[in-house]
Formats: structure tokens, sequence, C-alpha cells
């Protein structure tokens, strides 16, 4: 969801990968279709074509978040020497503060909710109290990047090598498993700060290695396809296999899960693509315009009191209409949600210039940044 600026690594010059920042909206609306999915209830109410078509669609924005996280790794990623620019993480923060209270304090003041104290605590402090899942994972994962890149940067390309097919292993067995039994490591099926903290590995990982170089368009949109067909035929084949195994069906999201190798293979593929394209002057403009709103749209859209009083379970109408119709309808109520948030949140970008957050932020960050390297050169 969030990253740093993406740039084409080409000779001295370096341009910034406008396929990537397309490839963020892109996968901000694949989340937004997935809660419609989950969230609406509209999967678990499907039967026949429906279910078989709309486990298609999930199979394909399932990438969604992995796709944010790649690419948080394949943008991050600047080397040995690179620090963070904390002020730009302060700014962030109070990104999701002004989302975190504001909406719940428009649902307080509406009367949809009572102002409890549990909701205006976990409303005020959203990192401590894990109001947004992502951002708490990020936040301590964001201290950790320039460690993960001076790891990428000190291994050679051999031991990376190694390193990515190691981990793809343990997540294909580990996820294989957490579908079956229990989830000893809480990786709540990616749901959590090691699963962000391996994919920033591995975006950092195609980075310096440059591994698209070895995939063409087509190889990519075979592994794409195949990805999400093997996806799909798991949900059609494990309950069915359980139930004479064990006389029971589990299994229905055996790959429907983050940490799924199969959807990791998505992730990858679609990375890969859209690194690899070059959009028009029109699209450019539009995406460096808006490319900022994009993290807006996932903090507003996936807000706690968002999801219980506009998704949760009041979708299910739709999972029995015929099939063109729960395609269509899905996939426009989804855009709407995501322009409506993306202009909610331009405003919000205004407001900050107003107020000059950024500048605040730039001088909190340097004040701080003075005091740790006084405490860092103190002899004891």
């Amino acid at each position: 969801m969030v990253g740093g600026q993406c740039i084409k690594m080409g000779g001295l010059r370096q341009k910034r990968n406008y396929g990537i920042d397309l490839l963020r909206f892109i996968s901000m609306y694949f989340i937004i279709v997935l809660h419609f999915l989950t969230q609406g209830c509209i999967i678990d109410h499907s039967h026949g074509i429906n279910l078989i078509v709309i486990s298609i669609i999930e199979a394909f924005v399932y990438s969604g978040v992995d796709i944010f996280a790649l690419i948080s790794g394949y943008c991050g990623y600047a080397g040995e020497s690179a620090r963070n620019d904390n002020g730009k993480y302060l700014e962030m923060w109070f990104q999701v503060f002004y989302y975190s209270l504001g909406i719940a304090l428009i649902f307080v003041l509406s009367g949809k909710e009572y102002p409890s104290s549990v909701l205006l605590f976990s409303s005020a402090f959203p990192v401590t109290s894990t109001q947004y899942w992502y951002f708490t994972s990020y936040s301590f994962l964001y201290f950790l990047m320039p460690y993960i890149n001076r790891l990428v940067f000190s291994q050679t390309e051999y031991d990376r090598k190694i390193s990515v097919y190691v981990v793809f292993i343990i997540f294909i067995l580990y996820g294989c498993a957490v579908s079956l039994v229990a989830d000893p490591l809480r990786i709540r099926q990616g749901h959590s700060f090691l699963w962000l903290a391996t994919l920033y590995y591995l975006g950092a990982v195609i980075k310096i290695d440059n591994v698209y170089k070895y995939y063409s368009k087509k190889k990519l949109l075979c592994i794409l396809l195949s990805s999400a067909l093997f996806t799909v035929a798991s949900r059609i084949v494990m309950p069915r296999l359980s139930q004479i195994i064990i006389g029971r069906e589990i299994g229905f999201d055996f790959l429907y899960k983050d940490i799924s190798p199969t959807i990791v293979l998505i992730s990858f593929s679609v990375l890969g693509l859209f690194q690899q394209y070059t959009p028009n002057k029109c699209i450019i403009k539009l995406v460096s315009y808006f490319t900022p709103a994009v993290f807006g749209v996932y903090l507003i859209h996936v807000h706690p009191l968002v999801l219980k009083h506009f998704f949760n379970g009041n979708f299910i109408w739709l999972a029995d209409k015929n099939v063109f119709v729960v395609i269509t309808l899905l996939l426009v109520y989804s855009l709407l949600i995501f322009v409506g948030a993306i202009l909610l949140d331009t405003i919000r970008i205004l407001l900050f210039r107003l107020f000059k957050v950024r500048v605040y932020t730039a001088r909190i960050n340097a004040v701080a940044y003075e005091r740790i390297k006084h405490i860092a050169n103190y002899n004891y």
C-alpha cells in the first residue's frame, strides 16, 4: 500500500516507473473487490456457475495485498547506505490518525455508534490497537527496512536465489498446513509483520537482481493464468477430496490466502507485467496526480466501522443474481468506492498542505534524529 517512488534502473539515469505506479491503483481496486466478496459475504452464499465465476475473480483480486508488499520492497530497496525518511512515516501516521479517529467521530455523531472508551482509544491509537492490521505490520517493518536492504545488498546473487527458494518452499508447506490445522507462527494467512517482511525481501531481490529480464510478457502471462486456474481448481477439488478421505469437507479456501504459493505467483507475474508496461501520457498525468491518495482508499474503506456498517453481510442479496448482474454490480460498486475514496483523500492532502503537516513532521524528524545521534555518540 505504501512504498517509495518507483524508478526504472537503466544506465546512469533513473526514470520513474509509471507502470508500477499504475499497478498501485489496480491493486487497491482488487482489494475493494475482494472485500465485497468476503466481507460482503457474496462468496459464502454463491452456488453453481456464480460460485465458479466469483472464484475466478477472487483468485485474481486476492493478489492485491501481496502486490503492494512486493512493490514496497521493489521500490523501497535503495542500496546499502540508504536510510528511512522518518518524516514521511510521521506524515503517514497522521494520515492514519486522521481517518481512524475522524471516521469514528462521524459514526458517533451520527448516532450509529456508542462513544465507548474502547472505541475512542482504538481510534486514537491506530497502531497499538491494530485498527489497520496492514499499517501496524508496516510500522514494524518500516524501521527494519534499512537492515533488510543491507542484508539483500550483502548477499551474492546465488545466496539471494537460494534464500528465495527456501522461503518459497517453507511457505508452500506452511500455507498448506495452516489451511488444515493450526497457525503456530501467528501469520494469520498473511496478515502479519513476518509475511510483509518476507514479501519486502522478495521485492528487493527482484529489483537488485533485475529478475524480470528472464521473463517475457508471454511467460509471465502463462504463470498468471496457470496459477489462477490452479487456485480455482483447489476450491472445487479440495472439499470433495476431503469428504472422501476424512468424511467432511475442508479446504474451501485452501489456496485463497495471502501466503498461498499460487497467489504469490499471481502477484509476481502481475508486478512483472506492469514493470514492463509504459502507460500513455494521459494515464501518466492521472497517476502522477492521484498516487499520493491511493493509501487513503485503503484507510477509508477498511476502517472497522465502515466494514461493520457498510460491508459485513450486506451484499448477500447479490450472490443469487444472474452471473452477469453479479459481475457488473460488483465491479461498478467497487469502482464507485475507489473513485469516491480517492477524491476524499485528495481533499485530505490539500488540508495537510494548508496546515503544513509535512513541514512539521520534517522538523520533528530532524530534532529526533539529532537527539538519537547525541545518545548514540555518548561515551558510557
